[in-house]
């Protein structure tokens, strides 16, 4: 006698009651109704040949300091608090590697002991970041550098430019006073 749960045969009633657009069950003809938009396609027509080189990647949010936690691709590239590092603006992206102010393009950043490092205006200005705002990180170590990009821009990048349609605002109910539905009062606004 088996000590574990027979989950196959509690878990088929499940499996066979599956429906979906992309499930349809035998004998149900109906049609997939296609989006309103149509897929625009990647712009590559050829997934290019990978060279091999160690990448360590990571997507990271800036917080209201513009610091982004990218221990782990600090890590893998040697650094800690104590490193020197500056940075470089190289048109769309931002360059990190470890060394000494010795361009005057070269900005210092530093690395905290809690992996975060702080980015200086000048590359959120180039990068057009905000607080918030999300930061790819490829750190290659055979390169010795950390390259950070907008992921905006790399998610635009790999989805192709898509039309937003803005979405019509909902008109707000007035609220009539001595309503049950908020405990917050409006401020005094004194009669013209």
């Amino acid at each position: 006698m088996s000590a574990g749960l027979s989950t196959t045969r509690q878990t088929q009633h499940v499996v066979r009651n599956i429906r979906g657009r992309a499930h349809v069950a035998p004998g149900h003809h109906e049609q997939w109704e296609p989006a309103e938009a149509p897929i625009t396609p990647l712009r590559r027509s050829v997934r290019p040949v990978r060279d091999g080189a160690h990448r360590v990647g990571a997507i990271v949010p800036l917080d209201s300091q513009h610091r982004a936690s990218l221990g782990k691709a600090a890590t893998a590239l040697g650094w800690d608090s104590s490193t020197s590092l500056v940075l470089i603006v190289d048109r769309d992206r931002a360059v990190i590697r470890a060394g000494k102010l010795t361009d005057a393009r070269f900005v210092p950043v530093q690395l905290d002991r809690a992996g975060r490092l702080q980015l200086p205006p000048v590359a959120c200005g180039a990068l057009r970041l905000l607080p918030g705002d999300q930061v790819v990180a490829v750190a290659m170590p055979d390169e010795r550098e950390l390259a950070l990009h907008a992921a905006s821009d790399v998610l635009q990048d790999l989805t192709g430019v898509l039309t937003v349609i803005p979405a019509e605002p909902e008109a707000a109910e007035p609220q009539v006073a001595g309503s049950r539905g908020s405990s917050i009062r409006r401020a005094f606004q004194p009669e013209p």
